[in-house]
Protein backbone atom coordinates (compact mmCIF):
# COMPACT_ATOMS: atom_id res chain seq x y z
CA UNK A 1 0.00 0.00 0.00
CA UNK A 2 1.56 3.33 -0.89
CA UNK A 3 1.45 5.68 1.97
CA UNK A 4 1.00 9.30 1.40
CA UNK A 5 2.74 10.27 4.91
CA UNK A 6 2.01 13.80 4.35
CA UNK A 7 -1.77 13.24 5.68
CA UNK A 8 -0.65 12.49 8.98
CA UNK A 9 0.17 15.76 10.50
CA UNK A 10 2.90 13.50 13.43
CA UNK A 11 4.41 11.00 11.17
CA UNK A 12 4.69 13.35 8.77
CA UNK A 13 7.12 15.87 11.60
CA UNK A 14 8.87 13.10 12.80
CA UNK A 15 9.99 11.91 8.87
CA UNK A 16 10.61 15.62 7.96
CA UNK A 17 13.15 16.27 11.11
CA UNK A 18 14.75 12.85 10.01
CA UNK A 19 15.03 14.34 6.55
CA UNK A 20 16.35 17.54 7.43
CA UNK A 21 19.03 15.87 10.01
CA UNK A 22 19.61 13.36 6.96
CA UNK A 23 20.56 16.17 4.65
CA UNK A 24 22.55 18.12 7.18
CA UNK A 25 24.79 15.09 8.21
CA UNK A 26 25.73 15.00 4.40
CA UNK A 27 26.34 18.88 4.07
CA UNK A 28 28.66 18.84 6.41
CA UNK A 29 31.46 16.97 5.14
CA UNK A 30 30.42 18.46 1.52
CA UNK A 31 31.42 21.84 2.77
CA UNK A 32 34.19 20.58 4.29
CA UNK A 33 35.27 18.75 1.05
CA UNK A 34 34.86 22.12 -0.77
CA UNK A 35 37.00 23.88 1.22
CA UNK A 36 39.61 21.27 1.31
CA UNK A 37 39.86 21.69 -2.73
CA UNK A 38 39.71 25.68 -2.33
CA UNK A 39 42.80 24.64 0.25
CA UNK A 40 44.53 22.41 -1.59
CA UNK A 41 44.55 24.85 -4.74
CA UNK A 42 46.45 27.52 -2.58
CA UNK A 43 49.16 25.19 -1.59
CA UNK A 44 49.77 23.93 -4.79
CA UNK A 45 53.61 24.73 -4.79
CA UNK A 46 54.51 22.25 -1.73
CA UNK A 47 53.62 18.90 -2.31
CA UNK A 48 54.09 17.34 1.16
CA UNK A 49 50.73 19.91 2.13
CA UNK A 50 49.17 19.48 -1.03
CA UNK A 51 48.88 15.93 -0.69
CA UNK A 52 48.27 15.75 2.55
CA UNK A 53 45.07 18.12 2.31
CA UNK A 54 43.56 16.57 -1.07
CA UNK A 55 44.13 13.44 1.04
CA UNK A 56 41.56 14.77 3.89
CA UNK A 57 39.52 16.28 1.06
CA UNK A 58 39.26 12.86 -0.52
CA UNK A 59 37.81 11.43 2.91
CA UNK A 60 35.71 13.64 3.20
CA UNK A 61 34.24 13.51 -0.39
CA UNK A 62 33.71 9.95 0.41
CA UNK A 63 32.35 10.95 3.81
CA UNK A 64 29.78 12.98 1.67
CA UNK A 65 28.83 10.48 -1.18
CA UNK A 66 27.58 7.52 1.18
CA UNK A 67 25.41 10.03 3.40
CA UNK A 68 23.81 11.40 0.80
CA UNK A 69 23.32 8.25 -0.88
CA UNK A 70 21.58 7.22 2.59
CA UNK A 71 18.75 10.31 1.84
CA UNK A 72 17.00 8.28 -0.37
CA UNK A 73 17.56 4.76 1.06
CA UNK A 74 16.30 6.26 4.55
CA UNK A 75 13.05 8.03 2.63
CA UNK A 76 12.12 4.68 1.07
CA UNK A 77 12.64 2.39 4.25
CA UNK A 78 10.42 4.47 6.48
CA UNK A 79 7.41 4.77 3.47
CA UNK A 80 8.23 0.93 3.66
CA UNK A 81 7.58 0.71 7.35
CA UNK A 82 4.57 2.29 7.07
CA UNK A 83 3.15 0.46 3.94
CA UNK A 84 2.96 -2.06 6.43
CA UNK A 85 0.07 -0.25 8.54
CA UNK A 86 -4.04 0.03 7.25
CA UNK A 87 -5.04 3.32 7.25
CA UNK A 88 -7.14 2.92 9.99
CA UNK A 89 -3.76 2.10 12.18
CA UNK A 90 -2.26 4.57 10.70
CA UNK A 91 -4.49 7.18 11.91
CA UNK A 92 -4.27 5.43 15.94
CA UNK A 93 -0.85 5.63 15.25
CA UNK A 94 -0.62 9.42 14.37
CA UNK A 95 -2.64 10.37 17.31
CA UNK A 96 -0.77 8.89 19.35
CA UNK A 97 2.61 8.13 18.89
CA UNK A 98 3.50 11.82 20.47
CA UNK A 99 2.60 10.96 23.47
CA UNK A 100 3.67 7.17 23.55
CA UNK A 101 7.07 7.64 23.39
CA UNK A 102 8.26 6.86 27.04
CA UNK A 103 11.55 5.49 27.20
CA UNK A 104 14.53 7.31 25.42
CA UNK A 105 12.18 7.57 22.44
CA UNK A 106 11.24 4.19 22.50
CA UNK A 107 7.41 3.75 22.55
CA UNK A 108 4.04 1.05 22.20
CA UNK A 109 0.70 2.30 21.01
CA UNK A 110 -1.75 -0.13 19.95
CA UNK A 111 -0.55 -0.68 16.60
CA UNK A 112 2.88 0.19 16.86
CA UNK A 113 6.05 -0.35 18.71
CA UNK A 114 8.14 2.53 17.52
CA UNK A 115 11.68 3.75 18.11
CA UNK A 116 12.43 8.14 17.22
CA UNK A 117 15.86 8.54 17.75
CA UNK A 118 18.60 7.73 15.22
CA UNK A 119 17.17 5.47 12.93
CA UNK A 120 13.20 5.58 12.59
CA UNK A 121 11.91 2.40 13.59
CA UNK A 122 8.52 1.67 13.30
CA UNK A 123 6.50 -1.98 13.70
CA UNK A 124 3.23 -3.36 13.60
CA UNK A 125 2.29 -4.55 16.85
CA UNK A 126 0.15 -7.43 15.59
CA UNK A 127 3.29 -8.81 14.06
CA UNK A 128 5.17 -9.14 16.90
CA UNK A 129 5.71 -12.18 18.38
CA UNK A 130 8.70 -12.65 20.48
CA UNK A 131 10.90 -10.37 21.61
CA UNK A 132 14.33 -10.68 23.67
CA UNK A 133 17.60 -8.88 24.44
CA UNK A 134 20.87 -9.89 22.63
CA UNK A 135 24.47 -8.97 23.88
CA UNK A 136 27.15 -8.78 21.59
CA UNK A 137 30.50 -8.64 22.45
CA UNK A 138 32.50 -6.47 20.47
CA UNK A 139 36.83 -7.29 19.69
CA UNK A 140 39.38 -5.32 19.07
CA UNK A 141 42.04 -7.16 16.62
CA UNK A 142 39.69 -10.33 16.55
CA UNK A 143 39.95 -11.36 19.57
CA UNK A 144 40.47 -8.63 22.48
CA UNK A 145 37.29 -7.66 24.35
CA UNK A 146 36.47 -4.05 24.06
CA UNK A 147 32.88 -4.21 25.37
CA UNK A 148 29.16 -5.38 24.84
CA UNK A 149 26.43 -3.53 22.93
CA UNK A 150 22.38 -4.89 23.88
CA UNK A 151 19.86 -4.98 21.18
CA UNK A 152 16.32 -5.77 21.26
CA UNK A 153 15.37 -8.27 18.88
CA UNK A 154 12.00 -8.06 17.83
CA UNK A 155 11.00 -11.49 15.56
CA UNK A 156 7.82 -11.56 13.32
CA UNK A 157 5.13 -13.57 12.16
CA UNK A 158 6.99 -13.58 9.18
CA UNK A 159 10.09 -15.93 10.68
CA UNK A 160 12.45 -12.46 10.09
CA UNK A 161 14.15 -11.08 13.09
CA UNK A 162 14.62 -7.38 13.38
CA UNK A 163 17.05 -5.51 16.11
CA UNK A 164 16.43 -2.37 17.69
CA UNK A 165 19.73 0.04 18.52
CA UNK A 166 21.97 -0.40 21.12
CA UNK A 167 21.57 2.79 22.87
CA UNK A 168 18.43 2.39 24.42
CA UNK A 169 18.72 2.86 28.04
CA UNK A 170 16.97 1.17 30.75
CA UNK A 171 15.36 -2.06 30.70
CA UNK A 172 13.95 -2.07 26.98
CA UNK A 173 12.41 -5.43 27.12
CA UNK A 174 11.14 -5.06 30.54
CA UNK A 175 9.42 -1.94 29.31
CA UNK A 176 8.03 -3.63 26.24
CA UNK A 177 6.37 -6.64 27.87
CA UNK A 178 4.90 -4.17 30.17
CA UNK A 179 3.36 -1.84 27.49
CA UNK A 180 2.19 -4.71 24.84
CA UNK A 181 0.87 -6.40 27.82
CA UNK A 182 -2.08 -3.84 28.15
CA UNK A 183 -2.83 -4.41 24.16
CA UNK A 184 -1.78 -8.10 23.17
CA UNK A 185 -0.79 -11.34 25.83
CA UNK A 186 0.61 -13.15 22.47
CA UNK A 187 3.89 -11.76 22.51
CA UNK A 188 6.53 -14.20 24.34
CA UNK A 189 9.25 -12.50 25.56
CA UNK A 190 12.56 -13.40 27.13
CA UNK A 191 15.60 -15.80 25.15
CA UNK A 192 15.69 -19.37 25.58
CA UNK A 193 16.79 -22.29 23.27
CA UNK A 194 13.99 -24.10 23.38
CA UNK A 195 12.09 -20.52 21.91
CA UNK A 196 14.63 -20.07 19.75
CA UNK A 197 14.31 -23.85 18.10
CA UNK A 198 10.84 -23.29 18.13
CA UNK A 199 10.73 -19.91 16.69
CA UNK A 200 12.95 -21.08 13.60
CA UNK A 201 11.41 -24.73 12.87
CA UNK A 202 7.91 -24.75 14.05
CA UNK A 203 6.97 -21.07 13.73
CA UNK A 204 2.96 -22.45 12.86
CA UNK A 205 2.49 -23.65 16.36
CA UNK A 206 4.54 -20.34 18.32
CA UNK A 207 1.45 -18.15 16.36
CA UNK A 208 -0.86 -20.76 17.02
CA UNK A 209 -0.27 -20.28 20.84
CA UNK A 210 0.09 -16.08 20.58
CA UNK A 211 -3.49 -16.40 19.08
CA UNK A 212 -4.97 -18.71 21.72
CA UNK A 213 -3.62 -16.25 24.00
CA UNK A 214 -4.32 -13.05 22.06
CA UNK A 215 -7.99 -14.65 22.22
CA UNK A 216 -8.16 -14.96 25.59
CA UNK A 217 -6.89 -11.92 26.50
CA UNK A 218 -9.92 -9.86 24.42
CA UNK A 219 -12.68 -12.27 25.31
CA UNK A 220 -11.52 -10.87 29.34
CA UNK A 221 -11.59 -7.40 28.76
CA UNK A 222 -14.77 -7.58 26.49
CA UNK A 223 -13.63 -5.80 23.13
CA UNK A 224 -11.28 -6.43 20.25
CA UNK A 225 -8.07 -4.46 20.69
CA UNK A 226 -6.15 -6.82 18.54
CA UNK A 227 -6.81 -8.16 15.44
Amino acid sequence: MKVDIKSYKNLYGIYSKKLKNSLTAAMIPSLAAIVGVAVSTAFSYDDVVFTVIMFITLLFFGAAIVLWIRVPMNNGNIRKLLSRFTPEELERLDRDILSAQDLDGLGVTQDAVFYTKGRLFIYPLREALWIYRQEITTTVGGFIPAGKDAYTVICGRDGKRCSLSAKLKGDAVGYLQSRIGQYRKGVFFGYSDDTDNMYRRNIGQMIAVSDEYDRQFRAQKGDNVVV
